[in-house]
């Protein structure tokens, strides 16, 4: 068994895995883990090249859990980045690194979700190390390589992993530029890297090549004359493992337990020197073979009774001794836990008991059975009830068994596409498939398929999807069709033709579900009384009237004034008609507003929009008024093309403002009325009264300001809010409630909290409705289920002073202030760190913007000083963080941020942090050292404190 020696940091566990002295790589086993994956809980995972396995522990669990990995040869070198969640697992044989999504069940135990992807090919590796910005380092050599078998340190960048770039690794260190004639770089044992320097040791010639050395990394922005190679310690001939904790090394030899500072300047030549644990026994020797390899069976048995009987590996019994394996007890044991062992178990693979107990466990492991056990039925139906999927392993001959079938399709109606066609076309076997699922209609034969009373019976039982597979000649049978639109409406899309011209079926489809409109004949698709009351309860089904319906002006007017979005589906001409859109915009029986799909003629003369102090309430500030409906200051529709006069509409006009209540009153219903961007947060204090001056409210952006190019174009705009769209960003607001009911959420409208920056979103997202969903999803998990916000509950979090407003830029736009330095007591909690940030945001968004005019801010980021609140260690893990943190925020905020503008960033440090911003954002964010000339570019002197080169003072945290 391998020898494993545990390091112990804080709540990272780092394991070396003692192996024997080869170069292939063939028996070595790696262990490395990480609890960044879920709080509270601590993984050790080890690879078991033998067993083709790498499995995890939960500590201080003893017990080994497998993790799926596919195809893989003999899994010896494994690394974790805890940041991303990836498993790397180095497979020599094969010459790749594979790399793995990890992921949690809700029980907490790991898994790999989706596909096997490689990170590498071509290489043969041997010890694996991720930094903290996800690259990846491996000792080994190309597959094609001729001659010497030297391992040399590589590099492949996470970007090349993310873009499947895998045959293209960086070389680093080798033995020709690692010194001469004596190079550090040797026989290679043991990798690691921190923020700053590759770690290696030599398992042979130690004390000539160094037995352990450093080198500085190549990618973090040094000069050639910059880098440099020394070695650490030269006292031992042997290393066979190290890791690395903040500030420390730790490394593994025959005489025991070493570590030193990383950071120690001079050689260590004594083999005293640094020792933390000598040999636990006379005879220790981290390099021996496992006693399994030299036949020690009474060893051998005990650690394999303890791996099965106490741990219940079932895999381990694959290597039991003979003895053992003839022990039925335990083998029904092993074989209970892990079915898939019997993979392993050739001498079983005949044995019907051995390979029942294997089925139990897992159906498939049938395809390990023999084949004559294959043909077995009693065995294959026990196979086929644990899992449906081991049908496919059983012999074809049981396919024709009537008896076999019949009951593996009741146990799975899935079983009757393996059936023989005979059988397909047996109507009490169909039937059977058909009580679970309709589905099973598509593997039924033709004939059966025309039988009238299975189709019926399956209708009755509200399967109307049955008549999508029936014969033609029963979905034309009035009766039952009319019993199938009885149950949905949606029937009406198995009818025919002729039952679709049917005007009292019709009429009951549609009814039910006004969307069934689709599917009716022309004829009925251009019959007002069909089509209005249809539009009444769904407003989109007027997309599926006839033309000559949706260009009526009569018609579209009447509808209109029922319901004012349905202006949407009018026809381009009538959506360009003043009287359609007014009359969609005044208040009638919906109160709703068609803002999605207006398009506003060049040349129209434009409603003004202005604010009347008459109409504040309580807190709210003052309220936009557009024909008697009330909007919050925060925002209007991102949508909306209209502006009103500034006058005060007539009492008979306005609708009554509701009275004013505390926010936590708004998230007692349903999440998707959670209010918009702004107005979700409470404040204990009152805020400035220079928050939002005279000279903002009545700021004017040209259409320059409006854009984030020099000309107004798709893709590019600035200032959602009170302006006209484009006619590109229309349609791709109309595309996008499209897909929002084609997802079938149940809703005919996009929720509130997303509703104001629904175009923010398109944009964002390429105009790709498919994408913007998802995106949605994102702000219901990563904002709206975090509100309300209240100020006392986050106060001793803002007094920090590590993110606050001061000042606006020349275009009005608020400038948040972010220093690093004060993060120190907050990075270390994700939560707060976004709770917080969500709060000063939607705070900006409800008292400093101006919609249509200043819907923007502005960043600066400082790093003074951000060094002595961590080491350069946590560095690199402090700007994932961030990285994590920004792009949840860019995404939930999306389209809000013009610029960032990095002060005070250390050189040493641009690399990490230019490698966590997304290459779109890039343009967006850039470094200036001469921060306190350039930023009055940007800023009248007096929006800027002094430290930035402005004229007011220093704010302090607390």
């Amino acid at each position: 068994m391998r020898l494993l020696v545990i390091f112990i940091f804080g709540t990272l566990f780092q394991a070396l895995a003692i192996a024997p002295k080869v170069k292939d790589g063939s028996s070595r086993s790696q262990t490395v883990s990480s609890d960044a994956l879920k709080a509270g809980r601590k993984y050790l995972i080890t690879s078991f090249p033998q067993l083709k396995q790498v499995a995890y522990t939960i500590l201080p669990d003893n017990v080994w859990r497998p993790l799926v990995l596919g195809e893989v040869s003999s899994p010896t070198a494994i690394a974790v980045d805890p940041l991303s969640s990836r498993l790397f697992v180095a497979d020599p044989p094969k010459k790749i690194i594979w790399w793995y999504q990890l992921g949690l069940t809700n029980a907490g135990f790991l898994q790999t979700t989706g596909k096997q992807r490689a990170a590498v090919e071509g290489f043969s590796a041997h010890w694996l190390a991720v930094n903290g910005a996800g690259d990846l380092y491996f000792s080994g050599h190309p597959a094609s390589k001729n001659g010497s078998l030297a391992d040399s340190i590589w590099r492949i960048d996470n970007e090349q992993i993310v873009n499947g770039d895998t045959f293209n690794p960086t070389e680093i260190y080798t033995r020709a530029n690692t010194g001469q004639p004596d190079p550090k770089v040797w026989e290679l044992s043991g990798l690691a890297v921190d923020s700053f320097y590759i770690f290696w040791g030599n398992q042979a010639g130690g004390t000539k090549h160094g037995s352990v050395s450093k080198g500085t990394r190549a990618n973090i922005g040094l000069q050639s004359q910059d880098m440099f190679v020394t070695t650490l310690d030269d006292a031992l001939e042997e290393v066979r493992g190290l890791t690395t904790s903040g500030t420390e090394i730790f490394w593994l030899a025959r005489e025991g337990v070493y570590g030193q500072i990383k950071t120690t300047s001079s050689k260590v030549s004594d083999p005293q020197v640094g020792l933390i644990a000598p040999p636990h026994s006379l005879d220790w020797n981290p390099m021996r073979l496992s006693r399994i390899e030299h036949g020690m069976d009474i060893f051998h048995d005990q650690m394999l009774i303890k791996l099965v009987a106490l741990q219940q590996n079932g895999m381990a019994i694959a290597y039991a001794g003979k003895e053992l394996q003839a022990n039925r007890e335990l083998l029904e044991v092993a074989l209970h836990k892990s079915g898939e062992a019997l993979e392993l178990l050739e001498a079983f693979q005949n044995d019907e008991e051995v390979v029942l107990w294997a089925v139990q466990t897992s159906g498939t492991c049938l395809r390990f059975a023999c084949d004559e056990l294959r043909k077995d039925p009693d065995l294959c139906l026990e196979a086929v009830r644990q899992n449906w999927q081991a049908i496919e392993y059983c012999d074809p001959i049981l396919y024709s068994d009537w008896d076999f079938m019949k009951q593996a399709i009741r146990s799975s109606w899935r079983c009757l596409s393996f059936a023989h066609p005979d059988l397909c076309n047996d109507k009490e076997v169909v039937r059977i498939a058909l009580r679970q699922s309709w589905l099973a209609m598509a593997q039924a034969s033709a004939s059966v398929r025309q039988e009238r009373d299975l189709v019926q019976e399956a209708v009755q039982t509200g399967a109307w999807q049955v008549l999508l597979h029936a014969d033609p000649a029963l979905q034309d049978d009035e009766e039952l069709v009319l019993q199938a639109v009885e149950s949905s409406g949606f029937a009406l899309s198995c009818a025919s033709q002729r039952l679709r011209d049917h005007e009292e079926l019709v009429f009951r489809a549609v009814g039910d579900q006004p969307m069934a409109l689709e599917y009716a004949s022309e004829r009925l698709r251009d019959r007002e009384d069909l089509v209005f009351p249809a539009v009444q309860m769904d407003r989109c089904a007027l997309e599926h009237a006839t033309d000559r319906l949706r260009g009526s002006f009569q018609f579209v007017m009447r509808c209109v004034e029922s319901n004012g979005m349905v202006s949407e589906f009018a026809s381009e001409e009538l959506r360009a008609n003043e009287e359609i859109m007014t009359a969609a915009v005044s208040p009638g029986p919906s109160c709703e507003i068609c803002k999605d799909s207006v398009r506003q003629p060049s040349g129209r003369k434009r409603i003004k929009l202005a604010l009347d102090p008459e109409f504040q309430t309580e807190e709210a500030g003052c309220k936009l008024w557009l024909h008697g409906i009330s909007y919050d200051e925060a925002e209007m529709d991102s949508a909306s093309t209209f502006q009103c006069d500034l006058q005060k509409p007539s009492p008979q006009s306005v609708v009554p403002p509701m009275p004013a209540a505390k926010s936590t009153a708004l998230f007692t219903q349903d999440p998707m009325k959670v209010p918009c961007m702004g107005g979700c947060v409470e404040l204990q204090q009152e805020h400035s009264k220079h928050l939002l001056p005279e000279e903002v409210v009545l700021f004017e952006p040209t259409e320059e300001e409006m854009f984030a190019e020099s000309n107004a174009r798709h893709g590019s705009r600035l200032i959602f809010l009170n302006t006209p769209l484009l006619p590109s960003e229309v349609d791709a607001l109309v595309a996008l409630r499209k897909e929002w009911m084609r997802r079938g959420k149940g809703r005919d409208e996009l929720p509130e909290f997303i509703r104001l920056s629904a175009l923010r979103i398109m944009q964002h997202k390429r105009f790709d409705p498919s994408r913007a969903m998802d995106l949605v999803q994102t702000c219901l998990d990563e904002r709206v289920r975090r509100l309300p916000l209240r100020e006392e509950d986050l106060l001793a979090d803002l007094s920090y002073g590590a993110m606050y407003w001061h000042g606006r830029d020349r275009k009005c736009r608020p400038c948040l202030v972010v220093r690093i330095e004060r993060f120190a007591e907050l990075i270390k909690e994700r939560e707060r760190c976004i709770r917080m940030t969500i709060f000063v945001l939607e705070y900006a968004l409800r008292f400093a913007m101006v919609p249509g005019r200043v819907e923007n801010w502005v960043v600066l980021v400082d790093f003074e000083n951000a060094s002595d609140i961590m080491s350069f260690y946590q560095l690199p893990t402090m700007c994932l963080t961030a990285k994590a943190l920004s792009q949840t925020l860019e995404s939930v905020y999306c389209c809000r941020m013009v610029w960032v503008k990095l002060l005070n960033l250390p050189t040493i440090l641009s690399r990490i942090v230019q490698s966590v911003i997304p290459a779109d954002k890039k343009k967006k964010v850039s470094a200036i050292e001469d921060y306190k000339k350039e930023l009055l570019k940007y800023f009248e002197p007096s929006q800027l404190e002094a430290r930035y080169g402005g004229t007011r003072r220093d704010l302090k945290g607390h």
